[in-house]
């Protein structure tokens, strides 16, 4: 079956899941997915192959979105796809010719799923879902922040019972944790 790997930004990911990464043999038609800026325990994994990586807006200038042109990541992943999640549509179209392949609205799958302010894990899974129902994906280290969950924008214990309930009716979604 043809995979999707989403990489959660988890610095803790375990050595075993780390090593079962780089390890796997990853055939071409599947995707390798990062995000943001992209953890630095976790560039390394399957061999640091990239093949899309999500970019959320955050209105900071001079960024923008987070991650572009940190420590020159988005230099260094020229051959990966970028997708933009969030922001406008005209910072879209200033960028878009230098950096992104897509853009997707946040804001739709905020009403979706009836949450705040969706994270980028969430807004991804759903875009595969929707575009990709022929791929299994596997969540990478995503442990939905258990130990931050007090620190984050997002509501990570309302996505985590999201993605169980995907599970539970057979959305073809494993967690590896």
């Amino acid at each position: 079956m043809k995979t999707i790997f989403l990489i959660a930004n988890n610095p803790n990911i375990s050595q075993t899941i780390y090593n079962t990464c780089n390890n796997l043999q990853v055939d071409n038609e599947s995707i390798i997915v990062r995000f943001n800026h992209v953890e630095k325990r976790t560039r390394s994994l399957f061999n640091s192959r990239t093949d899309i990586l999500f970019l959320r807006y955050n209105a900071n200038p001079p960024l923008y979105y987070h991650g572009l042109g940190l420590n020159g990541l988005v230099y260094n992943l020229a051959s990966s796809k970028i997708y933009l999640i969030g922001g406008s549509k005209k910072l879209y179209t200033t960028i878009t010719n230098k950096y992104a392949h897509h853009f997707l609205d946040k804001e739709s799958v905020d009403r979706l799923w009836k949450v705040k302010s969706a994270s980028s894990g969430l807004v991804a899974i759903t875009y595969f879902l929707d575009r990709f129902p022929d791929y299994k994906i596997i969540l990478v280290g995503f442990n939905f922040h258990k130990d931050q969950r007090k620190l984050r924008y997002h509501n990570f214990a309302q996505e985590e019972l999201i993605i169980i309930k995907l599970i539970e009716n057979n959305y073809p979604i494993e967690i590896w944790n």
